[in-house]
């Protein structure tokens, strides 16, 4: 949990002039078997958000960080 909030932190102060809607200037961390799934997703929505990655992205950047 304390990794996703970092992730948040990072995201809220990433470069915003360098996002774009197929590249993010923070990187995601995979989900594990410790991560609470509920939790990850909503960090992972308020990071797509907080990025301006339109919806229909979305699961471009997710898919590959479920296990």
């Amino acid at each position: 949990m304390q990794t996703l909030m970092k992730l948040v932190k990072e995201s809220r102060t990433a470069h915003p002039n360098k996002s774009s809607q197929n590249m993010l200037s923070v990187k995601l961390v995979p989900l594990t078997e410790k991560d609470d799934i509920e939790v990850y997703l909503v960090t992972f929505e308020r990071i797509m958000v907080a990025h301006k990655i339109d919806k229909t992205r979305w699961p471009h950047h997710l898919a590959p960080q479920l296990t």
